[in-house]
């Protein structure tokens, strides 16, 4: 491209140089006339002009095309801007349709009276080495949480609280294999205990099902109120599969609370 546009330029230079050597020496010689000097410059003007004309042209393509890839960068800077800008819209909506579920749930008469005394808290954290059977909360000591209170959130019960700081507070959840809760399959009320499977299974079982209680998959699996820590009523999970044993049954549960998303949750303080 730079050979080309430089022998562009050196032709009307070169003829420019010529016709004013040659017009010198015409007029000094007295020969020169105005149908000469036109006849002769004519075709070099016109060459002159379109190889002017040439340049002007290609230097407003290089320009525009500098205009363009600048125009090209800022567009690119609007839309990752407006991206920005809709992923927290969208954080912000989601949040809201979260804290909605949760004040219904609250508003329910059948828990009135126990979500009366309840304290709102936000997840901040998860226990990198118990990822499933442990996470950690906002509130403390400062709000009125105590060890032991019962985890909760609008889909059914998240675990307790094992540990407490002014502040923060740790909770053990029911994937965990050292939690236990007294529950009842609520199609039959088929009395067991529901306890974590532990690992990254994600699941829990329900031991100590009556051998002939007639538990079907998708049966909904809810806290009996058996031990005192936990309410009756609220939901643990829905039975997954069924197997016997020498004297009882044991059911695989899948949770009724969506572990991998959990982001608020309500601790049930005491009376």
């Amino acid at each position: 491209m730079r050979v080309i546009l430089h022998r562009k330029l050196a032709i009307p230079l070169i003829l420019i140089f010529l016709s004013l050597v040659i017009a010198t020496i015409d007029f000094r010689r007295g020969i020169a006339s105005p149908a000469f000097t036109l006849s002769f410059f004519s075709p070099i003007q016109q060459r002159i002009t379109t190889s002017v004309q040439w340049f002007l042209n290609i230097r407003e393509r290089v320009f525009m095309r500098f205009d363009l890839v600048d125009e090209r960068e800022k567009l690119i800077r609007d839309i990752k801007l407006l991206q920005f800008r809709v992923a927290m819209l969208e954080e912000v909506r989601l949040e809201n349709i979260r804290l909605k579920r949760l004040l219904q749930f609250k508003e329910r008469e059948e828990f009135s009276e126990l979500l009366g005394r309840t304290v709102s808290a936000r997840v901040i954290g998860r226990d990198p080495v118990n990822w499933y059977q442990a996470l950690f909360i906002d509130r403390g000591k400062d709000d009125g949480v105590t060890a032991g209170m019962p985890v909760i959130n609008y889909e059914g019960i998240v675990g307790y609280i094992s540990e407490v700081g002014f502040s923060a507070a740790k909770v053990r959840l029911i994937l965990s294999n050292d939690v236990s809760v007294g529950a009842i399959v609520q199609r039959i009320r088929a009395k067991g205990v529901v306890t974590g499977k532990g690992g990254a299974t994600g699941l829990c079982k329900m031991i100590y099902l009556p051998i002939d209680a007639d538990i079907r998959e998708e049966d909904i699996v809810v806290s009996s109120g058996v031990g005192g820590k936990y309410p009756s009523g609220i939901r643990l999970g829905s039975v997954l599969s069924v197997v016997k044993e020498d004297y009882f049954q044991r059911a695989i549960i899948f949770p009724a609370v969506d572990f991998s998303k959990l982001e608020e949750v309500l601790v049930l303080k005491e009376k």
